[in-house]
């Protein structure tokens, strides 16, 4: 809590005051189709910003604390993913939805850590059982977070990734 805070007094209003410029570029996919290697690819254009694991990990004060988070996650990680061997680190590409999932409820990835709670949170999937305040609410973090990754980029054009497990027949728009 004391680095969070530390870094909302240091950082809010820039962060606030932050133009997203340029659309992001969105790749999107089915999981294990090979989205993860097309994101580091792109990512590897110094032209672009992407966001991390260390960003996922810590979305709270990864612009203050980068050093030391970095140690944290390097030391927690293991070296490659299990499913795929991919390689893990804290400054390799990571999905934003995790960071979401780090700052409050509104991520259907908590479905992975409360399975039992899996109606509850997949709703985030495709927004269509939630209140219009939730949407809100998540559009309000969403946009708070590519603008904070923008700053850290100076501006950069952002290269994002979403990876969707479809189980449903529901298929979004």
């Amino acid at each position: 809590m004391p680095f969070r805070l530390i870094e909302r007094m240091k950082y809010n209003r820039k962060i606030r005051e932050t133009d997203i410029e340029q659309d992001p570029i969105f790749i999107i996919g089915h999981w294990r189709t090979g989205t993860t290697l097309l994101h580091s690819m792109l990512t590897k254009d110094e032209n672009f910003g992407y966001v991390t694991n260390l960003e996922t990990y810590y979305p709270h004060f990864f612009l203050l604390f980068e050093k030391l988070t970095r140690r944290i996650i390097d030391f927690a990680l293991p070296k490659t993913r299990s499913m795929d061997n991919v390689k893990l680190s804290s400054f390799e590409t990571a999905e934003e939805e995790f960071a979401i999932g780090s700052y409050d409820k509104y991520s259907f990835y908590h479905h992975f850590i409360f399975p039992r709670n899996f109606e509850l949170y997949s709703k985030y999937l495709f927004f269509d059982e939630c209140t219009q305040e939730e949407i809100q609410r998540w559009k309000t973090r969403y946009q708070f977070f590519l603008k904070k990754i923008t700053l850290k980029h100076n501006g950069k054009r952002l290269v994002l990734k979403k990876s969707r497990k479809y189980s449903s027949s529901k298929i979004p728009s």
